[in-house]
């Protein structure tokens, strides 16, 4: 059997929280019983360790999260209204990029004395991880420093 995706993942996690039985989130989501069964044992240990944790370990933790925006159209197609005849005149037709568009990628972070970010990527095609870490370390002034 396949592993669990990352969204199947969330998506029984949620299950879970919002009360639903295991044998109900293994049928929604179609997994086994006992994989919706290991998923929440071990969302419970996590819970019962994160609990006992006092302010001094919560202060080195850095949440951070990113974010992809699609700036033309999320399908790629412009809807056109337009007369019989008027097909190929000038006001009727849009140059368009073929291979994707234009898109922007956000990151940030938060901890619990700093807030981090935005970083904005503008071209994320041209991105590469290296980039990226150099991105984010500059963009973070530090702070994930004090946090390492």
């Amino acid at each position: 059997m396949p592993r669990l995706s990352e969204v199947d993942r969330h998506r029984a996690l949620g299950l879970l929280q919002a009360g639903l039985p295991i044998s109900e989130v293994s049928l929604r989501i179609n997994v086994n019983r006992t994989t919706i069964f290991r998923l929440r044992q071990r969302l419970h240990e996590t819970d019962t360790e994160h609990a006992a944790w006092d302010r001094i370990l919560w202060r080195s933790v850095v949440f951070n999260d990113e974010s992809r925006f699609c700036i033309d159209h999320a399908d790629g197609r412009v809807r056109v209204w337009r007369r019989s005849g008027e097909r190929y005149q000038a006001g009727c037709l849009r140059e368009h990029d073929r291979w994707g568009g234009a898109s922007l990628m956000m990151w940030g972070a938060i901890s619990y004395n700093d807030r981090i970010g935005p970083v904005l990527f503008h071209n994320r095609k041209a991105v590469n991880t290296q980039t990226y870490l150099q991105r984010c370390a500059s963009g973070s002034r530090g702070a994930l420093h004090r946090h390492a």
